[in-house]
């Protein structure tokens, strides 16, 4: 038996001296944790010897990033793991090898293998299967895959669909994520092929930042885009906005 320890909100900018007072062994966060601890300090090399599995999801991790915290927990294991809420969570798993050269795209970690039973495929605008090493949409099948959503048959038929290519007949979902298959095989997330992006593993959708600010006449024609730091992780959105504000106006936004 063990024990579950979540983080305090008050703990989550510099966690470090919670998971050695803790002696944490499993540790699961989302790789904005990590940023946090490298800007305060606290990603020290040998930092952390209790931790022996690391487990990171729900962001792009950067090598760079995943290079400091193995430093740091030098007795543990490092993964990124992939997989949105509508595969309930993980579904595929890369292990990151510190004295191995990735091959991947901008430093960012491959998203790896799926698991046992689980099937990933990366199809064309069309819905057709891309060719090996060719960039697409990402979809996948298994057990862990939800049914759809729950009062919204519309959102459900738009992306868990069937495929004339797949005997079987099964369900597939379209995550709206971007990537293709490495030289090594492992599957790689690219980005979206909507707007969507996430901050601290939430999603959140451009556009309906867009519409809230469409709502105050000076900003109906902004456009927001993301900030990404060195690691590739989303710090915070900026708004652009063609017209002159005053300092008048944006009390009044």
């Amino acid at each position: 038996g063990g024990v579950l320890n979540v983080l305090p909100g008050e703990e989550q900018l510099f966690p470090a001296d919670f998971i050695n007072r803790e002696s944490i062994e499993f540790w699961s966060s989302v790789p904005t944790l990590l940023s946090f601890m490298v800007n305060m300090g606290g990603l020290k090399k040998d930092a952390f010897p209790t931790i022996q599995y690391s487990l990171f999801c729900g962001e792009p991790f950067s090598r760079n990033l995943a290079k400091q915290w193995s430093e740091a927990a030098p007795n543990s294991s490092v993964e990124n793991l992939y997989g949105p809420t509508e595969a309930t969570i993980w579904m595929t798993r890369y292990s990151f090898n510190a004295n191995k050269d990735e091959i991947s795209r901008h430093g960012i970690l491959p998203i790896g293998k799926p698991f046992t039973g689980h099937k990933v495929k990366i199809i064309t605008k069309d819905g057709e299967k891309t060719k090996t090493g060719a960039e697409g949409e990402i979809v996948f099948k298994g057990p862990q895959i939800t049914n759809g959503y729950l009062n919204d048959q519309e959102k459900t038929d738009s992306v868990f669909v069937k495929f004339d290519w797949d005997p079987s007949g099964d369900t597939w979902y379209k995550s709206g994520d971007l990537g293709f298959y490495n030289e090594d095989g492992d599957l790689e997330c690219v980005g979206r092929k909507d707007s969507q992006i996430k901050l601290g593993g939430r999603r959140i959708e451009l556009g309906e930042i867009e519409s809230v600010l469409s709502r105050f006449p000076l900003l109906q024609d902004s456009v927001v885009v993301a900030i990404k730091d060195e690691n590739q992780i989303v710090t915070g959105c900026v708004a652009f906005t063609m017209n002159k504000l005053s300092k008048e106006d944006l009390n009044q936004i």
